[in-house]
């Protein structure tokens, strides 16, 4: 029931006493300093609590008293309440710590103090604003605004859970555990906070949706991330910067998450997200970093980047690993140590409109990367440009530049059944070199070659002679004679027959089905008859009238 440890001096288990009283102790240096689990109505009371992991843990216990203790500078938490109701804590002083609750409600919290400040502890709370307080705590609370306070030195800065439609705004969080923490709470901003050399999280959500954080910095958060969210949805994360941390932006198991121009820079990982479905990333700068720019990991699919930067990082620029389905458009890696874009185990991407410059290798596939398509993309001045290696098959590469690279433009290594075509591969040491089966022609064109000497006495702008490719026996059956430049698409005709029909209506309702997103610039501006630059159905509404002779475009 009772003992003293060097992991727990006192604890109380399961309901074994009632009435118990724990007072005038000096509990100091252990996992534990005092340890309720399944216990009712006891009192703590006047202890000294210091240089514990935990000061005062309670689990599950109900009707306690906690009163007039000194709770001094535990490494996790000054007083822990889990599943744990109707307790009582008053008149007591958290010295470099604080009060953290999870699933615990109906607590009375009063006239205690955090580093001198008052604890704002407000449960069932509307409208109203916490002034001059040392430590934040909204529980079951909704429109409370958090403002211009300073909150340095506890467990959690400001702690929200199963609160809604609350403002935290220019406050300082500095030197906690936790800067502010979001559990089960919705619909809140957080805006122009600082977040600075907190030991875990400058920011950390856990099962919390819809919220939005714009222009906060978050800073030398270096245990775990500047911003973390797990299992958190529908979310906005715009503006911020983000620096000098573990995870610079890291999404664990959430899904339809927004994040837009933030800068996310000199982190150990830029943005990273794991097993994290339906996002954007859109228009965030994640360069300088020490590993990856953008990593999604662990079956993260179906989310899309687009026009994000990610330049001078020290392994990869983005690194994408067994995840599926995404949409990379319009990014820039550029002078990263190796791959402007990595794509280690995972199929059925897109990659569209990229530039990879100044990298080991500009778009590297491999290990079992199969199925992706690779289009319109820029490789150039990197040591390869597009590497597809070690059983990475069914890939379709078409429409890309790969130019001036030191080594190779395009290079195949144990993979087949690729198929590669109107590539332009120009002023490559090696242009192209294939050590499997792939087929270098669409069956009636294939792609540019700067070193191709054959003739071409028909004038067709195929080459007469086939384009060996180095390193087997591939061959390019039907080389252009000039670089591939995509025919322009009538406004409209989005397959090209010169015509306007329904055919091209269902190729507009396909496009609009997967965002504006995943068509090219050139498609993009046949497909937008509406003119404002989305794909819509009524683009293709218009589409179907235009057909009927109902209307002209």
């Amino acid at each position: 029931m009772c003992y003293d440890s060097i992991y727990k001096k006192i604890a109380v288990y399961d309901g074994a006493e009632y009435n118990i009283t724990v007072g005038n102790l000096n509990l100091s240096n252990a996992s534990i300093g005092i340890e309720l689990w399944g216990t009712d109505d006891c009192k703590i009371v006047n202890n000294i609590v210091l240089n514990n992991w935990y000061g005062i843990y309670l689990h599950s216990s109900s009707n306690n008293t906690l009163q007039d203790n000194t709770v001094n500078s535990n490494g996790y938490y000054g007083i822990y309440m889990s599943s744990s109701c109707n307790n009582t804590l008053t008149n007591n002083a958290f010295i470099d710590d604080g009060l953290f609750v999870v699933d615990s409600y109906r607590n009375t919290v009063e006239n205690n103090t955090v580093n001198g400040k008052p604890l704002a502890y407000l449960e069932d709370t509307s409208n109203l604003t916490i002034q001059n307080a040392g430590q934040a705590i909204l529980v079951n609370c909704t429109n409370i605004t958090v403002e211009s306070l300073n909150l340095s030195n506890t467990s959690i800065g400001i702690e929200l859970c199963e609160t809604d439609d609350c403002k935290i705004a220019n406050n300082i969080v500095l030197n906690n555990l936790h800067g502010i923490y979001l559990h089960s709470s919705s619909n809140n901003t957080l805006q122009s906070n600082t977040a600075d050399s907190n030991d875990c999280d400058g920011i950390y959500m856990v099962a919390s949706d819809n919220n939005t954080l714009t222009n906060n910095t978050i800073s030398n958060n270096w245990a775990d991330a500047g911003i973390r969210m797990g299992s958190s949805s529908n979310n906005t994360l715009q503006s911020n910067i983000v620096s000098n941390n573990c995870h610079g932006i890291q999404l664990g198991d959430s899904s339809g998450n927004m994040l837009a121009n933030n800068v996310v820079s000199n982190n150990w990982y830029g943005i990273s997200l794991w097993s994290s479905n339906n996002n954007m990333l859109q228009s965030n700068n994640a360069s300088c970093n020490d590993d990856d720019g953008i990593l999604m990991y662990g079956d993260s699919c179906n989310n899309t980047l687009q026009s994000n930067v990610v330049n001078s990082n020290n392994d990869d620029g983005i690194d994408l690993s067994v995840s599926t389905n995404n949409m990379l458009q319009n990014n820039t890696a550029k002078s990263n140590n190796r791959s402007g874009i990595n794509i280690a185990s995972s199929s059925n991407n897109v990659l569209m409109e990229n530039t990879a410059s100044y990298n080991w290798c500009g778009i590297y596939l491999h290990s079992s990367s199969g199925s992706n398509m690779l289009q319109n993309n820029n490789v150039s001045y990197n040591d390869h440009g597009i590497c597809i290696f070690y059983s990475s098959d069914n890939n379709t590469l078409q429409s890309n530049t790969a130019s001036s690279n030191s080594n190779h433009g395009i290079f195949l290594y144990e993979s087949n059944n690729n198929t590669l075509y109107h590539n332009n591969l120009i002023g490559n040491t090696q242009n192209a070199y294939d050590r499997g089966t792939n087929t270098w022609d669409s069956g009636s064109e294939g792609n540019y070659y700067s070193d191709y000497t054959g003739t071409d006495p028909d004038g067709d702008g195929i080459g007469e002679e086939s384009y060996p490719i180095l390193g087997g026996t591939s061959i390019d059956r039907f080389p252009l004679m000039q670089p591939w430049t995509p025919p322009l698409l009538q406004n409209g005709d989005l397959n090209g027959d010169n015509e306007i029909t329904p055919a091209d209506a269902a190729i507009v309702l396909a496009f609009a089905a997967g965002g504006s997103a995943s068509c090219d610039a050139a498609t993009l501006a046949a497909a937008d008859v509406s003119g404002d630059n989305r794909v819509t159905s009524l683009d293709a509404l218009m589409i179907l009238h235009t057909a009927a002779g109902a209307i002209e475009l």
